[in-house]
């Protein structure tokens, strides 16, 4: 990916690598400023019925109050220029040099600093934090849910899912036959994924 942004900042966009960049980055939750404009401006192309189902970062960004899509785009086009100079082109270099040279996902989170927004109650939030990875897959926070990025791809987005409720006896059965997700069972918070082609909701129960 990092090697794909630098032949973008070098040689302008080309439709077949940005939907590639797009396409990983959600599935594997690399979201640095860069491909986190890349995947917000592919969400505003989705029907308002696709938004609903699938543009979490679009979603979460609803919340920020300093957030605006014209400063993000032309920050964006200034840094990633082929002509572009100064701290922040240099800045854009370093970082995609960065995520080229990465060797697993956790040093793959450059720029950090600049997904930092503000809620209208004060409060300030980090987009990157929004996202966790669990077995090499991304989950995004939206609302009281963390989603698998999975399960906003076809065939599963359409599926009916499969209901547990949390703590209960399925669940600990369903539990024991995959330990690997119990850090996501730990977030105290609903969770949809995807688990051996099986759309899964694993929901608190109804008071």
């Amino acid at each position: 990916m990092g090697y794909w942004l630098e032949q973008i900042r070098l040689h302008g966009e080309q439709e077949e690598l940005i939907a590639e960049v797009v396409r990983l980055s959600k599935r594997y939750g690399i979201i640095t400023p860069y491909t986190s404009y890349l995947i917000l401006e592919d969400e505003q192309n989705l029907s308002f019925e696709e938004r609903l189902h699938q543009a979490p970062l679009q979603q979460q960004l609803k919340q920020a109050e300093d957030y605006s899509p014209k400063e993000e785009y032309e920050a964006y086009r200034y840094s990633m220029g082929e002509t572009a100079s100064g701290r922040g082109s240099v800045q854009a270099s370093d970082e995609l040099q960065q995520l080229s040279e990465a060797e697993n996902l956790a040093e793959a989170e450059v720029g950090r600093e600049r997904l930092v927004y503000k809620k209208k109650e004060g409060e300030t939030f980090n987009l990157a934090d929004e996202v966790i990875r669990v077995e090499d897959r991304a989950f995004y926070h939206l609302g009281d849910w963390w989603i698998d990025a999975r399960a906003l791809e076809s065939p599963w987005k359409d599926q009916e899912p499969k209901k547990i409720f949390l703590f209960s006896r399925e669940f600990l059965s369903w539990l024991d036959a995959h330990p690997e997700y119990a850090l996501l069972c730990s977030l105290n918070e609903n969770v949809r994924l995807v688990v051996d082609g099986q759309l899964v909701d694993l929901e608190h129960p109804y008071e």
